[in-house]
């Protein structure tokens, strides 16, 4: 056992021998030096355990010592001897013990040996502080990696994740990563801490491809991997040195990427210095935290593919319609003309009125089969044309039922109306509430038995009062007051079951009635759509063989409703066309967003005619749209703010402003 080095640093060699004489050379090594620089020299060459420093030397001043002594030897235990108590109060604040007047064996080495179990416990609680605070590290690293692979579904970014999770808590010279993209092509990541020679490149390919092969011996192989086929990637942190094949003798671990039956891959990585058994812990269970999500990358991305064909089907389905459709209006439009025309110009007999008149009623059934289906496509594809503005639904009630009557007088039924709350305004394209209105009314008569009544009320009502248990998820959406159109009817009815699906495309309730009164289907999903747009919302109730009120809800005009349904229009259109819309909200005190008004050339008087200005108390919220604006222009518009309000303190003493912003297209991360 190597024995505890000593430094006794005296200008005196009577006080050495001393000591020497009552600790003893057999125990330890005892060197001496009478001079400051001699003293660190030793400290640095023999690098001692302790340094017994005499008080009483007059060659060196005390007060300076301990910081040339920690720099040269750090970790030393320093012991002042002093022949009295008086000692300097700047030795005792740094000195780790004292010895004071005549001293025995027994108390210097006692002293000496508690000092050095002293030293012993602290560098065992620095080790253990050492480990815990890596542990800790490395726990923290473990938990930072599982959350951000929660936080994507993105293959390469996954396996970007899993790497820096390793590189950090395991620090390794070199990783690769042998996986596959999208399109399933093998693709080979290597990341090293220095520069890789091409000849070990080369070999690190055909590892790959080998323990790739060794992995699946005597089983079905997922992908044919060759190292022509690989798609590499490199990416080096230093080339202040090279690797070279000297990577193979390091410490190095291996495993798949799998979950269950679900292959995604393989990592090795190599370390100079070898790796512990809590390495390998960390190794397997980052390896095992990347597996999951990487098994639900891989099933979104089955699942975009599965959409992306799918959009596609209905896109061409859509444009299969809208054409079919087109073609086929130009020759009925014809046929319908002709028709009219023999009506008009020419006397038949009795015996051909009826194929005549069937003639007519199937050209136009035919007809409205196919305006439905354009609009269905044309909403669909978001190029539906809307005419907003603000005006009353009174004179299309009565219009509907002006135009309906015949139809209703066939059947021998009432059509009657009760407009409440005539004269209040909406803010509607017309011509689609004539549309949904009309809509009702048909089915509403197709479906009522000779004989009976059929009424179109109108109202006005809060979004609080309008409820319904099976369309809350449609009623609870709106808010504010709402002039509500009622279509109620004495016809058949329809099953409770069947009320929440009504609104659905091609969806008929299957009775007699249905199949002989026809029909696409399509209307009601028109008619929903159609409302949506409105920011309104279509429901109804019905009872079987005592009738049905189908209900739809178009909000009062207002600054702020006319706004949001126009709002909501750009956007549609900014998507279709693919042209860029931003959104700025700004809320702050009153006065600053008077000032804020008044400043030349700060807010565009164009972006002022498309806004809202809400004022609640003290606080207004400006809402400003900006058609065409670039990506970064709510950005910089807030900077603009920002420097306008700090050049002008005076105008702006106190600002309490807050910004949001959305910009469509969404600009991906």
């Amino acid at each position: 056992m190597a024995k505890t080095k000593i430094l006794f640093l005296s200008d005196k060699q009577n006080k050495f021998d001393n000591f020497e004489k009552l600790l003893g050379r057999n125990t330890y090594d005892l060197y001496f030096e009478n001079n400051e620089d001699d003293c660190l020299k030793f400290l640095i060459n023999e690098a001692p355990e302790i340094i017994i420093i005499d008080n009483d030397m007059a060659n060196i001043d005390l007060r300076f010592l301990p910081k040339k002594i920690t720099s040269a030897r750090d970790g030393i235990i320093v012991i002042i001897f002093s022949k009295d108590d008086n000692i300097p109060q700047e030795i005792l604040r740094w000195a780790d013990a004292f010895l004071v007047g005549d001293i025995s064996a027994k108390l210097l080495i006692s002293t000496i040996n508690s000092n050095l179990r002293n030293k012993l416990s602290y560098n065992l609680l620095a080790e253990t502080n050492k480990n815990n605070t890596k542990s800790l590290y490395t726990l923290k690293v473990l938990y930072n990696i599982s959350s951000e692979f929660a936080g994507t579904l993105e293959k390469d970014k996954l396996i970007e994740l899993m790497m820096d999770g390793i590189n950090r808590s395991l620090e390794f010279d070199l990783c690769y990563v042998l996986t596959f993209n999208n399109d399933n092509k093998p693709v080979l990541i290597v990341h090293s801490k220095y520069t890789i020679s091409d000849e070990l490149f080369a070999s690190l390919k055909d590892h790959a491809c080998i323990n790739y092969n060794n992995l699946f011996k005597n089983k079905k192989i997922p992908f044919e991997i060759t190292v022509d086929n690989l798609i590499c990637e490199k990416h080096i942190k230093s080339n202040i040195d090279c690797h070279t094949f000297s990577i193979y003798r390091y410490d190095n671990m291996f495993s798949p990427i799998s979950s269950g039956e679900n292959f995604f891959g393989l990592v090795e990585i190599y370390k100079e210095n070898g790796f512990t058994s809590t390495d390998v812990e960390i190794f397997r269970t980052i390896i095992q935290q990347v597996s999951m999500p990487l098994k639900n990358a891989s099933l979104y991305q089955e699942i975009k593919e599965t959409n992306k064909k799918l959009k596609k089907l209905e896109k061409i389905k859509s444009e299969f319609i809208s054409i079919v459709s087109h073609e086929l209006r130009t020759p009925l439009t014809v046929i319908k003309g002709m028709m009219d025309n023999i009506k008009r110009f020419f006397t038949l007999p009795d015996k051909m009125m009826p194929a005549v008149d069937t003639i007519s009623r199937n050209v136009k059934r035919l007809s409205g089969i196919i305006n439905d289906l354009l609009d269905i496509s044309k909403i669909e594809a978001g190029k539906m044309d809307y005419k907003f503005s603000v005006t009353t639904i009174d004179d299309t009630v009565k219009a509907v039922q002006t135009t309906l009557q015949g139809l209703a007088n066939d059947k021998n039924i009432s059509l009657l109306t009760d407009i409440q709350d005539a004269g209040t305004e909406v803010f509607v394209d017309i011509d689609r509430v004539d549309q949904i209105l009309v809509n009702l009314v048909n089915n509403a008569i197709k479906f009522t038995p000779n004989d009976k009544t059929i009424t179109i009320k109108t109202y006005l009502k809060d979004a609080s009062e309008l409820k319904d248990e099976n369309f809350d998820d449609v009623l609870s959406t709106l808010s504010g007051k709402y002039l509500v159109v009622c279509v109620q009817d004495e016809g058949v009815g329809i099953a409770k079951e069947n009320l929440k699906h009504v609104f659905d495309r091609f969806e008929q309730i299957e009775n007699s009635l249905t199949r002989e009164a026809g029909g696409t289907g399509l209307g009601l999903s028109i008619a929903r759509q159609l409302l949506e747009a409105h920011n309104g919302a279509i429901w109804c109730d019905s009872e079987l063989e005592k009738g049905s009120n189908f209900y739809f809800a178009l909000p009062v005009a207002s600054e702020k409703s006319n706004f949001m349904i126009s709002h909501k229009q750009r956007i549609n259109q900014a998507k279709v066309h693919n042209d860029k819309f931003a959104t700025i909200v700004i809320s702050a005190d009153s006065d600053v967003i008077e000032n804020l008004l008044k400043e030349e050339n700060l807010i565009h008087k164009s972006y002022l005619n498309n806004s809202l200005k809400e004022v609640d108390g003290n606080i207004i919220t400006l809402t400003l749209e900006i058609p065409d604006a670039d990506r970064n222009f709510a950005k910089l518009f807030k900077q603009k703010i920002d420097d306008t309000m700090v050049n002008n303190k005076t105008r702006y003493p106190k600002c309490d402003i807050m910004y949001s912003y959305t910009i469509y297209p969404e600009v991906s991360n």
